[in-house]
Parts: structure tokens; sequence; C-alpha cells
């Protein structure tokens, strides 16, 4: 059997555009650096978003997508993946967008309730001041509490003081401020209609560069702590004895990256 699903968090923005990539992004390279097994994740079937991963973490980024493997497949996948790694998912749109305006169908909450993997925010606030805090408590009533969240990280601070001023703001809802970001040119990375301009058609910044810039605006250690769960260990798990084997080719390159790879279970 295989142990608590607790091996990994969830980066979500409050919507499109939040700088989830850009913090997904750095705290892989982070934890890369300091020579922590990760694996990184993608919520629902981006393909922009785990080119970004791969730099980062040389690791192939997992697509987490409800409405095509559903519940059963992805807590496999989870556990799979992270069963000598601590897994990092970035989430899709906001932290409730999905399939049906009413509910967290479909939504990054939704895989965070299927996994119990706890919510960084990545909150935009550039130019915000205390009235930013409505819209946070909306989103902690919304997740069912505070207890869902690890924290939040501020993007797009003006000013020291700024941050300082939001810090205060936040302080009564019990919830870590893990990092403020300010501007920084090495983290705006260009968009189109599909989001991201993928990693392959760019130059993205070097991994160390990154990890560099989480150690100085992150709470690394606090991050870290938290995730920091004990390797699970496989047990009574039955092999299949006779296995079939094929190979595949699959391009990918500049040209041909507009590709999803669910792969779990050993099946490739």
């Amino acid at each position: 059997m295989l142990g608590s699903l607790k091996k990994g968090i969830i980066v979500a923005g409050m919507h499109s555009s939040s700088g989830k990539t850009a913090v997904t992004s750095m705290i892989l390279a982070a934890m890369k650096k300091r020579g922590i097994s990760i694996q990184p994740f993608k919520i629902g079937p981006d393909f922009i978003d785990p080119s970004y991963h791969l730099h980062y973490s040389a690791r192939n980024s997992v697509n987490l997508d409800p409405w095509m493997m559903g519940k059963d497949h992805i807590v496999q996948a989870a556990r799979q993946f992270t069963i000598n790694s601590l897994g990092v998912a970035e989430g899709v749109m906001g932290l409730f967008d999905g399939s049906d305006p009413e509910s967290d169908v479909g939504s990054t909450m939704e895989i965070a309730r299927w996994l119990g993997w706890q919510i960084i925010l990545v909150v935009p606030c550039q130019n915000a001041g205390r009235s930013i805090t409505a819209a946070i408590q909306g989103f902690v009533k919304e997740a069912g509490g505070a207890k869902r969240f690890l924290g939040i990280i501020l993007n797009q601070t003006n000013s020291e003081s700024h941050t300082e001023y939001l810090c205060k703001a936040f302080k009564p809802f019990g919830i870590a401020v893990l990092g403020a970001l300010p501007e920084l040119p090495d983290l705006s990375w260009p968009e189109r209609h599909l989001g991201l301009l993928p990693g392959f058609e760019q130059k993205l910044p070097e991994p160390e560069l990154l990890a560099e810039l989480a150690e100085s605006y992150l709470e690394l250690d606090n991050i870290f702590n938290e995730i920091s769960f004990p390797v699970q260990v496989k047990k009574n798990v039955v092999q299949n004895k006779k296995q079939i084997r094929k190979r595949i080719a699959v391009a990918q390159d500049k040209a041909f990256h507009f590709i999803i790879l669910q792969i779990w279970n050993g099946l490739v």
C-alpha cells in the first residue's frame, strides 16, 4: 500500500496571468539546486507550461486533467510520481475556474481536494491596497478555510513599503506570506493568445538564475519544511510477469511540441 497523498503542493492563481508559471518555475529551480527530488505537474491539458517545468526541473511534467482522467487516475498518477519525489503542481487559470460556473468541477480547487495538497496562492498586487484583502477573504471562505493554504506569494509589489503594508493587511487571516516579488525583468515572459509563449520557442533564463531569485524573494525553508514528508515505500505490489512492451516514437522539437502525454502506471 501507499502512504499519505500529502507529498506536494499546488501553486494556484487568483486568475490567469497571475504569475503561477513564474513562481512554479522558481520553486522547481530552487528545489533542484538544493538537491531535492521533485516531480512537476500541470493541472489541465496545457502543453505550454510543462515546457517551463522541464527547463527548470529537468523532469517531464505530468498533466492532471480531471476531464480526461477522472479522480481515480489523477490520484493514481499523483501517488506513483511522488513515491520518491515531492510534487509541485501548477494550477490552471484561477483557483476556482473550471467547467462548471456553480461548482469546483474541473478546477484547480477540485484537484486540491482530491489530493489533499495545500495551496500556495499567487496574488497579483501591483498598485493594490487593503481592498485586495476582501478578495483573499473570499478565496479562503470558498476553499473551506485557511487550512487549505500553505501560504500566499505577493506578485509585482511596488516597493518594500508596499510589501510591508500588504503583509500587515493579510496578517489577520492566519495565512503565511511566503514571499513577495517585485516586477523582475527576468520573469517578464512574452504571452500570446494561448498564454505564455512556449519555452521551446524562446530563450528562457537559466535555472541557476531563477534558483537565486527564489532564494532572494521566497521563504523557501518554510515551503520545503511543510512539504518534506517522509519518502513513501511501495509494499505488497503485485508485478505482472507477462508485460507487453511497445516502443513508440514521438516527435518533439520546436516544430512538434503541441502534444500532451498522459503516462502513468508503467504504460510507456
